[in-house]
């Protein structure tokens, strides 16, 4: 990653896992150690990812050489973009997903219908690999070559 000292950013605290006995996804686990073991391997992976994402659509992915720490970096990144980014820059910068069927921009609360009279409570702002080819946010300008950089891993 980057070798320059970072730029400060606030952590991200997550809400504590719940108390309540709940059943849980087994969700596949891909390890990526495997994918330099030759051909068979590799397609064996892609099997298991295929099979990830049509079933589940989710997965655990394992070795693949980021750290915990430059992992929760970009989470503190992205919750200083949603948190710090003014309503009006978010509404100009808005994912055209209806428009364009593109996710990438932010996504504001309640986008999507749950259920009768119920929208959704998850606000996100998704980034192009390349970040010149859309405009970014004034609170991301700061962190866009330590976020390029991950982006580029």
């Amino acid at each position: 990653m980057i070798g320059k000292e970072l730029l400060p950013v606030d952590h991200f605290v997550p809400v504590a896992p719940t108390k309540e006995s709940l059943e849980y996804a087994d969700l596949r686990t891909l390890d990526l150690s495997r994918y330099d073991d030759g051909p068979e391997a590799r397609a064996e992976l892609a099997e298991e990812l295929r099979l990830a994402m049509t079933t589940q659509g989710f997965f655990i992915l394992i070795n693949h050489g980021l750290t915990e720490d430059e992992i929760t970096r970009q989470v503190d990144i992205g919750h200083h973009i949603i948190t710090n980014t003014p309503v009006d820059e978010k509404k100009r910068l808005a994912a055209p997903i209806v428009e364009e069927g593109s996710y990438f921009g932010f996504k504001p609360l309640g986008h999507w219908q749950a259920g009768p009279g119920v929208r959704d409570r998850v606000e996100n702002f998704n980034v192009y690999r390349d970040m010149k080819l859309r405009p970014q946010p004034e609170t991301m300008h700061p962190y866009m070559p330590e976020v390029q950089s991950f982006i580029d891993f």
